[in-house]
């Protein structure tokens, strides 16, 4: 169970680090039930191109974006 935590702790530690390298942006929000499940989105407006990853585990939904340009 404490395995389960300090990897969890670990892995958000390095999806923040990540984030703030591509200038991105982590959302948590909380779910009313239980879910499991991920998402992956792409959109094109012009030159910039819009990434969206949504990872929920049970009770926490995790979302990452960011933005490249072509």
């Amino acid at each position: 169970m404490i395995t389960g935590v300090f990897i969890f702790l670990l892995l958000l530690y390095f999806s923040v680090l990540a984030m703030q390298q591509f200038n991105g942006e982590l959302i948590i929000s909380p779910i009313m039930g239980v879910m499991l499940g991920s998402l992956y989105d792409r959109e094109s407006d012009g030159a910039e191109i819009y990434h969206t990853v949504q990872v929920v585990l049970l009770f926490v939904a995790f979302t990452f974006t960011w933005q490249t340009y072509e």
